[in-house]
């Protein structure tokens, strides 16, 4: 339960110096500002939507704030997909790394990943049936994410995986290949490329391994034992 609203207005409804002017108007704009940054959804309805702030600096406020700069990616799951219709309202706009870290957290928990990325592609979630918030962005996130890339989406499960790789803690190596093959299969047979797309970003993560077990993880992984010596697809030579 979001204990955050009830409580806020209670400090600003009791203060006298928070009743009004001058001090009403900054407090409720800087709110405004945390809840982007935090992500919290239910604030930012409240203070949007409830609270008399003015509109041209609810406007700038979103403009110029990425939403979940400051939020871990689970903090979606509190609400329902009603709240899309809020967030596009009012043009809410959310965080590069915050957007990728959603669906490299979809990925990882996704027991069927093919499956999951082959309906995307003939169905998008309904927002009048859809159970979750979170069931709703993470395939906008996606179409963005892979707007910014060219519009490749194999691109992004790639900054995906590697998103997971770099983890202090990565996923359990099934986790890993289960997302890994999904990739690969994004590259069809002779799409020279993408393969060469792929290897650079494999490359990438080789170059970024830090220590014996995560460069044996990434060598398991990809079923070579380092970065390309060249820019052709051949097997390095050993």
């Amino acid at each position: 339960m979001d204990v955050v609203v009830p409580h806020l207005a209670i400090l600003l409804d009791k203060l006298a110096c928070f009743k009004g002017p001058p001090k009403r108007p900054p407090a409720l704009k800087e709110c405004l500002c945390q809840a982007i940054r935090n992500c919290r959804l239910r604030l930012l309805h409240w203070l949007v939507e409830v609270q008399e702030m003015d509109p041209d600096d609810i406007r700038a406020i979103v403009a110029s704030s990425a939403c979940g700069q400051d939020a871990w990616p689970t903090v979606l799951r509190e609400y329902d997909g009603a709240m899309i219709h809020m967030l596009e309202r009012h043009r809410v706009h959310f965080d590069q790394t915050f957007m990728l870290r959603v669906v490299s957290m979809h990925d990882e928990t996704a027991s069927e990943w093919t499956s999951w990325f082959t309906s995307l592609q003939t169905s998008t979630p309904s927002l009048s049936n859809a159970d979750s918030l979170w069931a709703v962005l993470v395939v906008r996130f996606l179409d963005e994410l892979a707007a910014l890339e060219g519009g490749d989406v194999a691109v992004v499960i790639g900054r995906c995986l590697q998103n997971m790789v770099r983890k202090d803690r990565p996923p359990r190596a099934n986790v890993l290949r289960n997302v890994y093959n999904g990739w690969q299969s994004m590259f069809p047979e002779g799409d020279l490329a993408g393969m060469t797309k792929k290897r650079v970003m494999e490359d990438e993560m080789f170059a970024a391994a830090r220590g014996p077990h995560r460069l044996k993880l990434l060598q398991d992984l990809f079923n070579r034992s380092g970065p390309s010596l060249s820019t052709n697809h051949e097997q390095p030579t050993e």
